[in-house]
């Protein structure tokens, strides 16, 4: 008798161990799914902020005087006329 109500304990502990873990794994899912979505916003970001910083004004609207300073100027076209 002894040994069957050690057992029941021990059952109850396992089953309260189960019971801790299942309610982990689902807190981890929910934290891993507000993670993953997170990363997805912020790739986003990442790429809108990227495309921003690649325009200047021989790619966009922009006036030239927005050019980062030191920006390579595309060099004029040669008109084949003399100078001067």
């Amino acid at each position: 008798m002894v040994q069957v109500d050690a057992r029941d304990v021990q059952i109850a502990q396992l089953e309260k161990r189960l019971e801790a873990a299942l309610e982990r794994i689902a807190q981890l899912e929910r934290e891993n799914e507000r993670l993953r979505e997170e990363n997805r916003r912020l790739r986003e970001e990442n790429r809108l902020l990227r495309e921003r910083l690649g325009l200047n004004s021989s790619n966009s609207s922009k006036p030239p005087s927005s050019d980062a300073p030191g920006a390579p100027r595309q060099p004029k076209k040669r008109t084949g006329r003399r100078p001067g």
